[in-house]
């Protein structure tokens, strides 16, 4: 396998976690509002800061990924 085509599949990989990751994100956020908005106005899925944090490293996860493509090219 030569290198651009190793480096289009790392690229290719990257994109697709970056994806899942920020849909169930999303999906999580969506699910705990409308949990908090219809039943219980105190519940969390995840304890504490947790959300938070999960919210932090999507964006971590975010600037590294374009940092990565940006000096790749």
């Amino acid at each position: 396998m030569n290198k651009e085509k190793r480096q289009s599949l790392i690229f290719r990989l990257s994109i697709i976690t970056f994806d899942v990751s920020a849909v169930l994100l999303l999906c999580l956020i969506v699910a705990q509002a409308y949990v908090r908005w219809s039943l219980n106005k105190d519940f969390s899925f995840l304890g504490g800061f947790g959300l938070e944090a999960l919210s932090l490293l999507v964006l971590g996860q975010i600037i590294a990924l374009s940092y990565i493509y940006r000096t790749e090219r």
